[in-house]
């Protein structure tokens, strides 16, 4: 396929085939010389506004770029048991697939201007990443709390939020650190099992494209610690009116830094020990209040998010004994 290989476009509301059977970005599409079959997993529903200039910025874009955009970045995405059976749908646990959709989700009104910069490798600022991902955060956990209404959990925003930059890295739209070095944490004395400290050090070391610096790895280890004071408020109050502490995730330094300590302080009064989530605690100690100055090279919304990731993936560190057996002890 050469690079001046023609696009004859249908415009139509819904998906975009390819030889009637494949979709992705949304319209109605028939190559002329097939190349390319593209998994039905790339697809969502789009209106007539994109269609014009997604066909425009298409026929731009070099089979090499195509096939890194639709299949193998994706596929390698998707590959990832972070995403395995991560959302429910009709009662059934589902994998999460990467689609546009997830762009189209976080950007909106920007998404043509995003996609066009994607197509053509041309970096995004992180500062605008980040901006459009916890916006969209802040504003579903507003409207689920004060209207009450059904938005999308927090928890699938963080997942689809982790595609989108594990995305944006591999076709070299964002930068993350690639040589950084997790030095696990590790314990010679069982003090406590309540947190799963192998869980948690196999998960960053997993996920380094998303947790690529020791300050991220803290700010995250702060929201699994206040994820666990919320399970115990809740078994004992049947409430979490720490929650209110998190001002609508709009945090900064100075405020994260009053949120862990007070976290602490409140978890060692309801479990009268000093003792309790060691391990965790000296992930924190070690990620976080050591390294609280590193918090100055991260924009107040990128600390917002990976502290919202730390919260809402929280119980993936929780022993299921220790779980099971909260309301009990308390």
């Amino acid at each position: 396929m050469s690079h001046n290989t023609t696009f004859c476009a249908q415009v139509q509301l819904g998906g975009w085939s390819w030889r009637g059977s494949h979709q992705t970005l949304g319209l109605t599409h028939k190559l002329r010389v097939p190349v390319i079959s593209l998994p039905p997993s790339l697809s969502f529903s789009i209106g007539n506004i994109y269609s014009l200039p997604l066909k425009m910025m298409l026929e731009e874009v070099l089979p090499s770029r195509f096939s890194q955009l639709f299949i193998e970045a994706p596929e390698n995405i998707n590959r990832n048991p972070l995403f395995k059976n991560a959302i429910t749908i009709k009662k059934e646990l589902v994998d999460l697939k990467f689609s546009f959709e997830i762009l189209r989700n976080f950007f909106s009104d920007k998404f043509l201007d995003v996609v066009q910069r994607i197509f053509h490798g041309k970096p995004i600022s992180k500062v605008f990443l980040f901006e459009r991902i916890i916006t969209l955060i802040r504003k579903n956990y507003n409207e689920a709390k004060t209207q009450g209404k059904w938005t999308e959990p927090a928890g699938w925003s963080v997942l689809k939020a982790i595609m989108l930059i594990n995305y944006l890295q591999k076709l070299g739209i964002i930068e993350n650190i690639k040589n950084y070095n997790y030095m696990e944490i590790t314990t010679s004395e069982k003090k406590t099992k309540s947190f799963n400290l192998d869980g948690f050090n196999e998960f960053v070391k997993a996920n380094q494209s998303f947790l690529d610096s020791d300050i991220k790895v803290g700010v995250f280890a702060v929201g699994v610690l206040v994820r666990f004071l919320f399970d115990i408020q809740y078994a004992s109050l049947n409430n979490t009116p720490f929650e209110n502490k998190l001002r609508g995730y709009k945090l900064n330094p100075e405020l994260l830094i009053q949120v862990y300590t007070e976290a602490l302080d409140k978890i060692q009064k309801y479990q009268k020990s000093f003792y309790v989530y060691s391990d965790l605690r000296e992930i924190v100690s070690q990620y976080f209040v050591i390294k609280q100055q590193d918090m100055n090279g991260m924009s107040n919304n990128e600390l917002s998010f990976y502290f919202v990731a730390g919260l809402e993936m929280g119980r993936k560190f929780k022993n299921e004994k220790e779980e099971n057996n909260q309301e009990t002890k308390l």
